[in-house]
């Protein structure tokens, strides 16, 4: 396996013939970027990574791939290059086993709450409102949903391959296969099948709504990566998360779910759009912790991401306002009786929201160690989410109004 050892603000490529086990070998690294001597002499050179490293953080290169690297300061004795993105694999796994692993990573089927949160919220918030529930309704949702979500990862590894964005990154889906036409049409099939069941969902509805703030959700997410858009690569990727799963999705789910229910038409109310709102932001916070592990990459490939404009340091007091907001905002709701009592049973996800944010806090400098804090957000958002959806329908179980 090839690591390299370099000088600090030196940025280098490590070319690697195969997947395989990680054992210590020596690379030698290509400079990227000038000297780092102040007599302008070249600093970088190659040694072995010590065989006690349980992490070998080049271990997910694939045949015939580039590792682009960045460095990280070793308390003053040296720099380790490690990748820009991607995940690190446990030393010692055979090629199988890292193959395996991989490809959950390329699939990332955490990732599917995104998804699932604004359908629960939406149907939470139409049984709160209606007293009625359509299970046939909910499921195909889902399965749309999913279907969508799937066409947006696939979709998103080929468009990030046109770029080059992916080069150093071994669980893209195109780099896996590598086969960038097979991952294209795929991705299109996943889009066809889930676009096409959503329609056929909402077109016996009256309420043109839903279609509009789908189809338009469904927009968001092509223009946030796909060409000649790329909104993603100028900071936008955010907003439009924010807005996509947030306001248009979850709004959507919960007027289709009340149409489908008692056959007529729901009000956007203040309790709909606290929490929708709400969703929005947990959303987005996924998306902008993917961020901290590869600000250098970014930058490289030309991606002004919010991380690349912060900072990791300024980009950890974003994301503790953005957790927090979300409490602020069902406080608001809850004391100004626009939210039921119930909704409190967020505050059950304020342990998971410490552990993450104690995790971002003890990393977000080190581009090695940060990068499972994407894992943390999607965990506290699913919590967030199943809690919120509850309290919006536990009045109806009391007796209650919403």
């Amino acid at each position: 396996m090839r690591v390299g050892i370099c000088a600090e603000r030196s940025y280098h490529t490590c070319s690697l013939s195969a997947i395989r086990p990680a054992r210590p070998r020596k690379a030698v690294c290509k400079r990227a970027s000038g000297p780092s001597n102040a007599d302008g002499t070249d600093r970088a050179e190659s040694t072995d990574l010590p065989k006690s490293n349980p992490e070998d953080l080049s271990a997910t290169t694939i045949d015939g791939g580039e590792t682009l690297t960045e460095t990280a300061s070793l308390g003053g004795a040296g720099v380790l290059a490690v990748p820009l993105s991607g995940v690190v694999l446990p030393e010692g796994l055979d090629i199988q086993e890292q193959r395996k692993r991989l490809w959950f990573a390329a699939v990332k089927p955490p990732m599917y709450t995104v998804a699932l949160i604004p359908i629960l919220v939406g149907t939470a918030l139409a049984f709160a409102t209606s007293g009625h529930f359509t299970a046939s309704h909910f499921w195909t949702v889902i399965f749309a949903s999913i279907n969508i979500i799937a066409w947006l990862n696939v979709s998103n590894d080929v468009f990030d391959h046109d770029k080059d964005t992916d080069k150093g990154k071994a669980e893209s889906v195109v780099n896996l296969t590598g086969n960038r036409t097979a991952c294209f049409w795929a991705s299109f099939v996943f889009f066809v099948i889930g676009i096409g069941t959503f329609f056929q969902l909402t077109s016996a509805a009256a309420d043109d709504r839903i279609v509009k703030l789908l189809s338009t959700a469904i927009a968001m997410g092509y223009i946030y990566q796909g060409p000649p858009f790329r909104l993603s690569y100028k900071g936008l990727g955010e907003p439009l998360c924010f807005l996509a799963f947030g306001p248009l999705a979850t709004t959507a789910f919960y007027l289709a779910q009340y149409y489908r229910s008692i056959g007529s038409l729901a009000a956007i109310t203040q309790p709909v759009i606290l929490a929708a709102v709400a969703v929005g932001i947990t959303t987005s916070v996924i998306l902008f912790c993917s961020h901290f592990h590869q600000i250098e990459g970014d930058r490289a490939a030309g991606k002004i991401s919010p991380l690349v404009r912060l900072g990791a340091a300024r980009g950890l007091k974003v994301l503790r306002a953005a957790c927090f907001s979300v409490y602020g905002l069902l406080a608001l709701g809850i004391g100004t009786g626009t939210l039921p009592w119930t909704s409190a049973l967020v505050l059950l996800s304020l342990p998971m929201l410490k552990v993450f944010l104690q995790f971002a806090q003890e990393t977000h400098l080190v581009p090695a160690q940060v990068w499972p804090l994407k894992r943390y957000a999607i965990k506290w958002h699913t919590l967030f989410g199943l809690t919120l959806a509850l309290g919006l329908a536990a009045p109806r179980w009391l007796g209650l109004s919403i």
